[in-house]
């Protein structure tokens, strides 16, 4: 069964390893995906989740240590470098039981997952992952490749819309930057001021033409046509028309600004050009980027625009199904949700700048500007999960 993140991972190794390919030109797509939003589907437990009490989130951290002290170990494939931190915090709290943590990268994960699984292979108990593109979600947790596991005492703590598709711990975004030193208020205050005059060729923008966080939240975005045409009446004081061969307000949007010059460097060159620029000029990243302020002399204040930003780049953990260590599974799992009172030292090393815990009892870092203020938009990953394949065809048209 073909499987999308297998499939681009095995497609990458094949273009690297040949001097020559061709492909069949394929007709771009001329409306977006019409998928509704889903309501979650929990796959049904199997013996081995029910044994293991996958889906009972009533264990404490104190009984499921007990239990895991049995297993003596657990293993995290994680997309952050900060696991180590994580595994040095766990190993401190849980002498007994070792957490071995492995940084790779979220293609390298799905892959080694899905062929371990498939082998017979068991090796990994938890993953840490992002999936805005639904992919993980559409191919491991409805396969029943993957288990969520919602401790109840932690998860009292999380809003409930958050939590609808996963297990969240804390959230990054796409967002629009200025330099802070330029300006004494942001520049923009909507996604059409990009589109005009005065903005030609002083933002920097990598139109979404393969598969990225990026491209995610713009394909999440499209469901939204209707208010990216309301916000443009408010702009322009007039009814959209549309232009690009789409009637969808986003498919719009990003045509205008591809036709609007954009800069197109990298993400970081990008960041670190507007940093030091002596005219504004903006650029979109992630929002973990503002790290580099302290780090880097980086001079970067995040945009509050309308009307989305986009989803959120939300991380999260899986429990991987017949694991060889589900009690440490699930005690590593709060660990890095920061225990039942938010103040476990496995999710410290995720409450930086540029992030945002999903939990009510954990403060943001000071300077940001919190989640409500920054116009995010509820996962659907069954909508972007087809939509970016059409997002990616449209771009690919007209560039």
């Amino acid at each position: 069964m073909a499987k999308k993140i297998l499939a681009l991972a095995l497609a990458l190794m094949m273009v690297l390893s040949l001097t020559a390919c061709g492909g069949k030109e394929e007709t771009p797509a001329e409306t977006p995906a019409e998928t509704p939003a889903e309501t979650p589907v929990e796959p049904a437990a199997d013996d081995w989740a029910t044994l293991n009490k996958i889906n009972d989130g009533s264990e404490s951290a104190e009984e499921l240590y007990e239990l895991a002290k049995q297993e003596g170990s657990v293993v995290l494939y994680s997309i952050s470098s900060r696991c180590t931190k994580v595994a040095d915090s766990f190993n401190a709290q849980y002498p007994g039981v070792v957490c071995e943590a492995y940084d790779l990268g979220s293609g390298e994960i799905a892959e080694k997952v899905l062929t371990e699984y498939e082998s017979g292979i068991q090796n990994c108990d938890v993953v840490h992952c992002k999936d805005m593109d639904g992919a993980y979600y559409e191919e491991f947790v409805q396969e029943g490749i993957f288990h969520v596991y919602y401790p109840d005492d932690i998860v009292a703590h999380i809003d409930e819309g958050l939590r609808q598709y996963t297990m969240p711990f804390y959230i990054e975004l796409q967002n629009w930057f200025y330099n802070y030193e330029l300006a004494d208020e942001q520049p923009i205050d909507s996604w059409w001021d990009l589109t005009r005059p005065e903005w030609n060729g002083k933002f920097n923008f990598e139109f979404p033409t393969k598969t990225g966080d990026l491209t995610s939240a713009l394909a999440a975005l499209t469901a939204y046509s209707d208010d990216f045409a309301a916000n443009y009446e408010e702009e322009f004081g007039e009814p959209i028309e549309y232009t690009c061969g789409v009637e969808n307000a986003v498919y719009e949007l990003l045509y205008r600004m591809y036709n609007n010059n954009p800069l197109t460097m990298a993400t970081d060159e990008s960041l670190e050009a507007l940093s030091m620029a002596d005219e504004m000029i903006l650029a979109i990243g992630p929002s973990s980027k503002l790290r580099n302020n302290d780090s880097k002399g980086w001079k970067l204040k995040e945009i509050e625009i309308e009307p989305y930003v986009g989803i959120p780049a939300t991380n999260v953990v899986y429990i991987v199904d017949n694991c060889p260590h589900p009690n440490a599974a699930k005690l590593l799992v709060r660990w890095i949700a920061g225990e039942a009172d938010g103040t476990g030292e496995g999710n410290k090393p995720f409450q930086t700048l540029g992030g945002w815990s999903v939990r009510d009892d954990i403060a943001d870092t000071e300077g940001m500007t919190t989640l409500d203020e920054m116009n995010i938009i509820p996962e659907d990953p069954a909508y972007t999960y087809v939509e970016v394949a059409n997002l990616i065809d449209f771009m690919l048209s007209i560039s």
